[in-house]
């Protein structure tokens, strides 16, 4: 019996040197172009990757790892890239059957030039697609955490985010303090069906944060700057909060709530996904009867990157007595006057508490 497991125990090391040796021989890398037409065929994208695939034996689960790999062309704006992803199977006689259970991690997730941070999760990998109930996700002190599945051509996801900073959804705004529900579903092959059939909720509420004026810059700058900034180009925010409905790809703001130091701002509008057109319409209501400019009902239209802002017509001829606006700059354009009424404190929590924009 000794003997026997002596010579099993060299009989082992054996094998493992063997192995060892195969993985550090091995140039899995001759094959780099066929996983990459592979890969671009089942995803309906450009598939590349940048740098070299690695092969490594961690606790008897064996890992490939892919560096620098691009789902589009450099120039997409909707390329996803990741530094590194690890994939890691158990070792078993059943391991490369499917359904195939795979431990993923992928480092620097990016979405354009949009950085999303590193994810770890359990993959599995059946005949009609892929799935996770185990989503984990962080980017400096934000943490995601959810499942998601694209099976039979359906897109599932049901994400909770906590601590977002502000900055990662917007550049100009800054601040550690958003949280985030998605609930979407969809169904497509390619990308833009996926968009088209996308339908679901997302909610945000933020808690304190800044605002940059260089932010304003996309929304037409004079307008809102007069209400938000007073000395300075920041402002301080209180809160936020955005109910959006996503229905066939158009992204509707059910309710928009910004609130700042100088004035809450309410909106509601939609955005289409397809399209980068935004339709939306925002209310101020000043805190203190000192800001004169500007307390009117703004439209904000047309193409992301390159948005217009125009005062509500309708609203400010009412308000001030028949004023007629043509043109913008609206700065220019409307004769200064006092909102008779100021908004909340905090317009966030009362919103929260009452489901109202307060009262006029």
């Amino acid at each position: 019996m000794k003997k026997f497991a002596k010579y099993f125990a060299v009989l082992l090391l054996v094998v493992i040197i063997a192995a060892a040796a195969f993985v550090a021989t091995f140039d899995v890398n001759q094959y780099k172009a066929k996983i990459e037409t592979v890969a671009a065929d089942s995803i309906g994208r450009p598939f590349s990757i940048g740098g070299d695939i690695t092969l490594g034996l961690q606790a008897w689960h064996p890992s490939v790892i892919l560096h620098d790999v691009l789902v589009g062309t450099k120039k997409d704006e909707g390329r996803i890239s990741a530094s590194k992803i690890e994939v890691m199977a158990p070792l078993s006689r059943d391991s490369y059957k499917l359904p195939l259970n795979l431990d993923t991690k992928i480092s620097n997730l990016r979405i354009g030039e949009r950085e999303l941070g590193d994810f770890s999760f359990p993959l599995t990998i059946t005949e009609n697609g892929v799935s996770t109930d185990l989503l984990n996700g962080r980017k400096g002190a934000a943490r995601m955490s959810g499942k998601a599945s694209y099976l039979d051509g359906k897109l599932n996801l049901d994400i909770e985010v906590t601590k977002l900073d502000y900055a990662d959804i917007t550049p100009d705004f800054s601040g550690e303090a958003v949280d985030v529900s998605i609930s979407v579903q969809s169904r497509g092959k390619t990308g833009a069906q996926i968009t088209k059939n996308m339908n679901g909720t997302v909610m945000l509420v933020g808690g304190k944060g800044a605002m940059s004026g260089k932010g304003l810059d996309l929304w037409g700058a004079d307008l809102l700057s007069n209400l938000l900034f007073s000395h300075g180009d920041t402002t301080t925010i209180n809160c936020t909060i955005a109910d959006i409905g996503l229905e066939n790809g158009v992204a509707v703001f059910r309710v928009l709530v910004l609130d700042t130091d100088r004035v809450a701002l309410f909106g509601k509008g939609g955005v289409n996904l397809m399209d980068d057109t935004v339709s939306m319409k925002l209310r101020p209501k000043p805190k203190s009867r000192a800001i004169i400019n500007l307390a009117t009902p703004m439209k904000i239209g047309g193409k992301i990157g390159a948005l217009t802002v125009t005062p509500d017509a309708k609203h400010v001829m009412t308000k001030i007595g028949g004023v007629l606006l043509s043109t913008v700059n609206p700065a220019a354009a409307l004769v200064p006057y006092v909102l008779q009424s100021t908004a909340k404190k905090n317009a966030c929590a009362e919103y929260l508490q009452t489901g109202t924009e307060g009262q006029e």
